[in-house]
């Protein structure tokens, strides 16, 4: 239970903080230039036309804030799906604390699983 409540509380700052622009810097490398969904060998294209790199920077930073001991390949993992869920939540990033508390639960939990973490 303690395991959930911290995890809902960093979904929690990590929507708000990404909404407020902050985070660590991110290289080029770190922005997905089309982000993509995938699903039983399908990709689907994910409108992510409102999200600049930086949007998309500031996402993928708020993901590994407080995770600097996760196994890297993991977090890329689990922040690639992070931002991927987001932007299919909220086609347009400044509308992101929009997102609800258990949809923000939910997303981080099952990227959380989907990487391994």
């Amino acid at each position: 239970m303690k395991t959930l409540f911290n995890l809902s509380l960093t979904v929690a700052f990590t929507v708000l903080l990404n909404a407020c622009g902050g985070g660590e810097p991110v290289t080029q490398k770190d922005v997905s230039a089309s982000i993509t969904a995938t699903s039983t060998n399908e990709v689907t294209k994910i409108d992510d036309s409102l999200w600049t790199d930086k949007d998309k920077g500031n996402a993928i930073n708020n993901c590994k804030f407080g995770r600097k001991d996760a196994d890297p390949a993991k977090l890329e993992k689990m922040c690639d799906c992070y931002l991927r869920k987001v932007i299919e939540l909220s086609p347009n990033p400044a509308k992101q604390s929009e997102i609800s508390t258990s949809n923000a639960i939910k997303l981080n939990a099952d990227c959380v699983k989907e990487s391994g973490l």
